[in-house]
């Protein structure tokens, strides 16, 4: 049940590992990443140098992944990541990103200069697919990535696209924040309503606006 060159487990095993991801009801992401350049360059390199591209590839992926996730080769050009412990989009975008930052290195392969490119589609699995649709979903996204362009991510459902992306939007905000020290802490007295004096003060964390009003520390919470 591996794949040729790679070694990598094959798409019979990824369909049996999702069965028991399925059978466990697991929470998880399915990443299915196409390499446009080991189709591209079919019959323009030589064998030997696609085999050398493929296994970079293959090291680069596994150069990214959590111990527990498992790295399977579905075709000549396609890999499948059961993204153990990636329970929310966010997460499964930032892996994605991650996947191809790396891909898209500068890579030398016996005196040719190569930028590979890749899509990747995500479906995840909350406990109400099928394997085959968990499957379906993940190359149905991959799919239109593909024809978005190179180098582009895609959910399989937009609205995790969308909430992934906010996310991350958000998380920004707050780390260029951080560092130009928009933060700052408003002390809310509770005043005894007969005497009028002040018994304690509630500290609230609130973040400067680029035009400069202050964000209410709900919005901070529900950021968490």
């Amino acid at each position: 049940m591996r794949f040729p060159v790679s070694e990598l487990p094959n798409k019979a095993f990824l369909m049996a590992l999702l069965e028991q991801v399925i059978t466990r009801q697991q929470t998880t992401a399915l990443i299915i990443v196409t390499c446009e350049t080991l189709r591209d360059t079919a019959g323009v390199l030589q064998e030997t140098q696609r085999e050398i591209l493929l296994l970079t590839l293959v090291e680069k992926l596994k150069s990214v992944l959590a111990p527990r996730m498992v790295l399977t080769q579905v075709s000549g050009y396609d890999f499948a990541i059961i993204a153990h412990g990636v329970k929310e989009p966010w997460h499964a975008i930032t892996l994605g990103q991650q996947i191809l930052t790396i891909i898209n290195e500068r890579l030398p392969i016996q005196g040719i200069q190569l930028r590979p490119s890749c899509s990747i589609g995500i479906a995840m699995y909350y406990g109400d697919l099928t394997a085959e649709e968990l499957y379906g979903r993940a190359v149905s996204a991959a799919f239109t990535a593909r024809r978005k362009g190179k180098n582009q991510i895609q959910f399989f459902d937009p609205a995790q696209m969308e909430a992934a992306q906010q996310r991350l939007t958000e998380e920004s905000d707050i780390l260029t924040a951080l560092d130009n020290h928009q933060f700052a802490i408003w002390l809310q007295p509770q005043v005894e309503m007969r005497s009028g004096n002040v018994l304690s003060a509630e500290a609230l964390l609130r973040m400067q606006q680029p035009d400069g009003s202050w964000e209410l520390p709900e919005g901070l919470i529900e950021r968490n």
